[in-house]
């Protein structure tokens, strides 16, 4: 075999294996696809959180009033910066889910995106 072809062979192989590891990654490094739209609780205007990295608790900047999670991805709102068991207002759905603060008037100031609802424990994977 000539030194062309094993080295061809070889970069091959590099990029074959490169692939498979990048292909075993865990959901949680990806960014979840889509938009979270909300009204910003400041301005009563409508606003977009576009792609949103998982696993990764953010602020709303603004804060929302009400939300439709556009992701494919789930959405955790949260009350403070805390994305805490103790500070969720909801959990939305991939692909639609809502969320309205309605009379009560709870403005979201954090949300997470996961690949699957949050667990029910304090723990959240967005600490």
């Amino acid at each position: 075999m000539s030194y062309s072809l094993k080295g061809t062979l070889r970069a091959g192989l590099a990029v074959g294996g490169a692939f498979l590891l990048f292909a075993a990654l865990p959901a949680s490094s990806y960014a979840a696809n889509g938009d979270f739209q909300y009204l910003r609780a400041d301005s009563s205007q409508q606003d977009v959180i576009s792609d949103p990295p998982n696993e990764s608790c953010r602020t709303i900047s603004g804060g929302a009033i009400n939300a439709t999670n556009r992701t494919n991805a789930v959405a955790t709102v949260y009350k403070n910066a805390s994305c805490t068991l103790a500070n969720r207002i909801k959990v939305l759905n991939p692909n639609g889910g809502m969320w309205d603060s309605g009379s009560t008037l709870v403005v979201a100031q954090r949300v997470c995106f996961t690949a699957t609802p949050p667990p029910t424990s304090p723990q959240s994977p967005c600490q």
